[in-house]
């Protein structure tokens, strides 16, 4: 009586621990996180990149991974300057990622001017979004005719919902 007992209990702990195993790897297949690599800011050479408050702002989001910037993964690719689908074809093939963030800087700051001058600068910027499987891209959020640099960081934290949307739609 007491082996019957004792096999009924092995069986019973085996079982459960098979069907523990099994919940945690169906969870773990139901959703998988969306892989986000956000590029430097393309045209913003020498200024304050925000690519940062991107990263911040859609990293909360347990829906999605940010890929920490590969440096070393991109040796002899071009990666600066990019704000367009067809430069990415070469970073997509070094890195798995299921879609691209790329930036850029809008307003008079892109024709090179000083940035001493607080009164003639205007400050502004554009966000587009590829998914690297479809190569389907699309301008997210954008915002032109800002006085200072800190209105840009603003403006991506009040309109992050807007560029989390357009990440989960762009199929």
């Amino acid at each position: 009586m007491k082996k019957v007992i004792t096999i009924i209990i092995l069986i019973h702990s085996i079982f459960s621990y098979c069907q523990n195993i099994v919940s945690k790897d169906s969870i773990s297949e139901k959703s998988p996180k969306i892989k986000i690599l956000v590029l430097q800011c393309s045209n913003g050479y020498g200024l304050n990149d925000f690519r940062n408050i991107i990263e911040k702002e859609i990293g909360e989001n347990n829906q999605f991974e940010i890929i920490p910037f590969p440096n070393k993964n991109l040796l002899g690719i071009t990666f600066q300057g990019v704000y367009d689908k067809k430069y990415c074809k070469p970073i997509s093939e070094k890195i798995d990622v299921d879609y691209i963030i790329m930036t850029r800087y809008l307003g008079n700051i892109i024709q090179g001017i000083e940035l001493t001058d607080e009164k003639t600068t205007i400050w502004g910027y554009e966000i587009k979004i590829l998914n690297t499987k479809s190569w389907n891209q699309k301008v997210s959020i954008r915002k032109d005719d800002l006085k200072k640099y800190e209105d840009i960081l603003v403006h991506i934290e009040q309109n992050s919902d807007e560029l989390i949307n357009d990440i989960k739609e762009l199929k």
